[in-house]
Protein backbone atom coordinates (compact mmCIF):
# COMPACT_ATOMS: atom_id res chain seq x y z
CA UNK A 1 0.00 0.00 0.00
CA UNK A 2 1.29 3.36 -0.87
CA UNK A 3 0.01 7.16 -0.34
CA UNK A 4 -0.32 9.88 -3.01
CA UNK A 5 -0.63 13.39 -2.65
CA UNK A 6 -3.19 15.60 -5.07
CA UNK A 7 -4.52 18.98 -6.11
CA UNK A 8 -8.65 18.52 -4.89
CA UNK A 9 -9.41 19.82 -8.52
CA UNK A 10 -7.57 16.92 -10.04
CA UNK A 11 -9.11 13.84 -8.05
CA UNK A 12 -12.21 15.40 -6.12
CA UNK A 13 -14.30 14.08 -9.25
CA UNK A 14 -13.41 10.41 -8.19
CA UNK A 15 -14.77 10.45 -5.47
CA UNK A 16 -17.74 13.15 -4.98
CA UNK A 17 -20.45 10.41 -6.13
CA UNK A 18 -18.90 8.06 -3.27
CA UNK A 19 -18.81 10.49 -0.60
CA UNK A 20 -22.20 10.16 0.54
CA UNK A 21 -22.11 6.33 0.94
CA UNK A 22 -18.91 6.28 2.40
CA UNK A 23 -19.87 9.37 5.41
CA UNK A 24 -22.71 6.73 6.20
CA UNK A 25 -20.21 4.06 6.75
CA UNK A 26 -17.80 5.59 8.42
CA UNK A 27 -20.14 8.14 10.98
CA UNK A 28 -21.06 7.01 13.89
CA UNK A 29 -24.45 9.67 13.71
CA UNK A 30 -26.08 10.80 11.34
CA UNK A 31 -26.13 14.46 11.50
CA UNK A 32 -27.07 16.61 9.08
CA UNK A 33 -27.76 14.18 6.48
CA UNK A 34 -28.26 13.79 3.73
CA UNK A 35 -24.51 14.70 2.43
CA UNK A 36 -24.61 17.35 -0.19
CA UNK A 37 -21.22 18.16 -1.22
CA UNK A 38 -19.89 21.87 -2.46
CA UNK A 39 -17.74 20.73 -5.47
CA UNK A 40 -17.43 24.78 -6.52
CA UNK A 41 -15.93 25.16 -3.15
CA UNK A 42 -13.48 22.52 -3.46
CA UNK A 43 -12.77 23.36 -6.93
CA UNK A 44 -11.97 26.88 -5.44
CA UNK A 45 -9.62 26.12 -2.70
CA UNK A 46 -8.00 23.92 -4.63
CA UNK A 47 -6.95 26.68 -7.45
CA UNK A 48 -6.12 28.59 -4.36
CA UNK A 49 -3.59 25.69 -3.62
CA UNK A 50 -5.41 25.29 -0.32
CA UNK A 51 -6.93 21.86 -0.87
CA UNK A 52 -5.56 18.81 -1.13
CA UNK A 53 -6.69 14.96 -1.43
CA UNK A 54 -4.12 11.95 0.10
CA UNK A 55 -5.35 8.70 -1.42
CA UNK A 56 -4.35 5.43 0.17
CA UNK A 57 -4.01 2.92 -2.54
CA UNK A 58 -3.16 -0.64 -3.01
CA UNK A 59 -1.88 -1.89 -6.54
CA UNK A 60 -4.00 0.59 -8.98
CA UNK A 61 -7.54 0.42 -6.73
CA UNK A 62 -7.42 3.71 -4.66
CA UNK A 63 -8.88 2.02 -1.47
CA UNK A 64 -9.44 5.16 1.21
CA UNK A 65 -8.83 9.58 0.78
CA UNK A 66 -8.65 12.20 3.11
CA UNK A 67 -9.50 15.66 2.62
CA UNK A 68 -7.50 18.33 3.79
CA UNK A 69 -7.70 22.03 3.57
CA UNK A 70 -5.10 24.53 4.59
CA UNK A 71 -5.09 27.76 5.62
CA UNK A 72 -3.68 30.46 7.76
CA UNK A 73 -5.82 30.32 11.65
CA UNK A 74 -7.50 33.27 11.60
CA UNK A 75 -7.15 34.37 15.10
CA UNK A 76 -3.23 32.92 15.14
CA UNK A 77 -2.02 33.94 12.11
CA UNK A 78 1.62 32.10 12.59
CA UNK A 79 0.02 28.66 12.66
CA UNK A 80 -1.01 27.15 9.26
CA UNK A 81 -3.14 24.59 9.66
CA UNK A 82 -4.19 21.87 7.87
CA UNK A 83 -8.00 20.86 8.51
CA UNK A 84 -9.16 17.59 7.66
CA UNK A 85 -12.90 17.07 6.55
CA UNK A 86 -13.32 13.64 5.52
CA UNK A 87 -11.01 10.56 6.23
CA UNK A 88 -12.43 7.14 4.49
CA UNK A 89 -10.59 3.94 4.84
CA UNK A 90 -12.53 0.91 2.41
CA UNK A 91 -13.16 -2.27 5.02
CA UNK A 92 -11.19 -4.51 4.68
CA UNK A 93 -8.14 -2.04 4.77
CA UNK A 94 -8.59 -0.54 7.74
CA UNK A 95 -6.19 -0.80 10.67
CA UNK A 96 -3.23 -0.72 8.58
CA UNK A 97 -4.32 1.02 5.84
CA UNK A 98 -5.90 3.72 8.11
CA UNK A 99 -2.54 3.94 10.15
CA UNK A 100 -0.60 4.27 7.13
CA UNK A 101 -2.71 6.96 5.58
CA UNK A 102 -2.46 9.26 9.10
CA UNK A 103 1.29 8.96 9.23
CA UNK A 104 1.97 9.98 5.46
CA UNK A 105 -1.01 12.92 5.75
CA UNK A 106 0.82 14.54 8.83
CA UNK A 107 4.40 13.91 6.73
CA UNK A 108 2.84 15.75 3.58
CA UNK A 109 0.74 18.22 5.13
CA UNK A 110 4.55 19.21 7.23
CA UNK A 111 6.03 19.55 3.74
CA UNK A 112 2.83 21.90 2.43
CA UNK A 113 3.98 23.70 5.35
CA UNK A 114 1.19 22.80 8.17
CA UNK A 115 2.08 23.43 11.09
CA UNK A 116 -0.53 22.28 12.69
CA UNK A 117 -3.00 19.09 11.68
CA UNK A 118 -6.99 19.38 13.04
CA UNK A 119 -9.53 16.37 12.40
CA UNK A 120 -13.28 16.69 12.66
CA UNK A 121 -14.38 13.14 12.87
CA UNK A 122 -17.21 11.33 13.89
CA UNK A 123 -15.92 7.52 14.84
CA UNK A 124 -14.73 6.50 17.79
CA UNK A 125 -11.83 3.99 16.65
CA UNK A 126 -10.26 6.42 14.37
CA UNK A 127 -10.13 8.79 17.77
CA UNK A 128 -8.50 6.49 19.46
CA UNK A 129 -6.09 5.97 17.15
CA UNK A 130 -5.52 9.76 16.33
CA UNK A 131 -5.23 9.79 20.53
CA UNK A 132 -2.74 6.88 20.70
CA UNK A 133 -0.74 9.25 17.86
CA UNK A 134 -0.80 12.23 20.35
CA UNK A 135 -3.52 14.01 19.01
CA UNK A 136 -5.70 15.46 21.45
CA UNK A 137 -9.44 16.83 21.55
CA UNK A 138 -8.14 19.91 22.41
CA UNK A 139 -10.86 22.29 21.19
CA UNK A 140 -14.45 20.81 21.32
CA UNK A 141 -17.02 21.37 18.17
CA UNK A 142 -20.55 21.89 19.70
CA UNK A 143 -23.36 21.89 17.02
CA UNK A 144 -27.02 21.94 17.12
CA UNK A 145 -29.18 20.95 13.87
CA UNK A 146 -31.61 23.85 13.18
Amino acid sequence: MHCEIHKAKKIVHKIMKEIPQHFKDACETEEYDPVDIDMEYYMNVSDMDKCFIVTLNSGTEMVGYSIFTIATDPIRRKVKEALNTCVYVKKGFRGFGTRRMLNDSLNLMKSLGADKVTYMIKNKALARMLQNDGFSSGEVTWSKAL
